[in-house]
């Protein structure tokens, strides 16, 4: 559970939220080179990186890979699907052996929607989160 108090959504939670969602969630080992998830697949699960690499990647039209970024402790993804509903936009996979804290959607929401204040927690830092991405990515296409 230590792990989690150091995700940036989960770092306004309590101690007792923070253990509702470690126990709700499992820790899943992945090799260097699994795959976690691939592009255009359905998504129902949001991922904290606990130790190791993860790399996030698109494949365009001929199949050429492109990275577009690699996450270590502390780091979390699949949330745009969270709040979408859409498929996978992007692959996931190992760089090197990993340790992955996993949450279904369903269990995720379920928590959520049982403490509003959790849920308003959640969702702004997630809202500051996907702001920030979308500057950061706004400033790269500038520069490129």
């Amino acid at each position: 559970m230590q792990y989690l108090k150091n995700v940036y959504l989960f770092k306004e939670m309590s101690d007792d939220e923070l253990r509702k969602i470690a126990q709700a969630g499992t820790e899943k080992s992945y090799m260097a080179g699994q795959e976690l998830f691939f592009s255009g697949q359905k998504a129902d699960t949001f991922y904290v990186v606990i130790n190791g690499t993860i790399q996030i990647y698109k494949s365009d039209a001929s199949g050429e890979e492109h990275l577009l970024t690699r996450l270590s402790s502390g780091e979390h993804f699949g949330e745009m699907s969270f709040l979408t509903g859409d498929p996978r936009s992007a692959s996931a996979q190992a760089v090197e052996n990993s340790l992955v804290f996993e949450i279904t959607y369903n269990k995720l929401q379920e928590l959520l929607n049982q403490n509003v204040q959790m849920s308003e927690r959640f969702h702004r830092a997630l809202s500051r989160f996907l702001a920030r991405r979308l500057r950061a990515t706004t400033q790269e296409l500038i520069q490129n």
